[in-house]
């Protein structure tokens, strides 16, 4: 609340409260905890105002080089955020062209950290690699 109390004072004939008016202010959201691969500090300013950590604020979600977030941004309404979380998913591995189009036979065009494709090459050429891994 604005104020933190009311005070009954006397006000002929009768009693009246004072301050006569107090609203309540929404609370501000915190950061985010435990995002695994998050920035140090999650939630990056963005949109219009008011600015996070304000209520009805955007949260623009931080994540570490070779991540991306889950989703776009959170808002903070009353010291909560909506949706409460998001988290932190590795980046794909996009295929390079060159002077022609190299493939993996496994998973297209793009495949994502940890995983290895065996590359394939147009007629005639022949890859100086017997596999390609995607890493951070």
């Amino acid at each position: 609340p604005s104020e933190r109390f009311l005070n009954c004072l006397p006000d002929p004939p009768g009693f009246a409260l004072w301050p006569p008016t107090f609203f309540c202010d929404a609370q501000p959201c915190e950061q985010p905890t435990g995002i695994e691969n998050a920035m140090d500090v999650p939630c990056g300013q963005g949109g219009p105002l008011p600015l996070f950590p304000l209520h009805r604020s955007l949260c623009i979600p931080q994540c570490s080089e070779g991540y991306r977030p889950s989703i776009a941004n959170l808002t903070c309404l009353a010291g909560k955020l909506q949706p409460p979380v998001f988290a932190c998913e590795p980046m794909p591995c996009i295929l390079s062209t060159y002077n022609f189009t190299v493939d993996c036979v496994e998973f297209g065009g793009f495949f994502f950290h940890g995983e290895s494709c065996t590359p394939k090459c147009p007629d005639g050429y022949a890859s100086t690699e017997p596999a390609l891994e995607c890493i951070l």
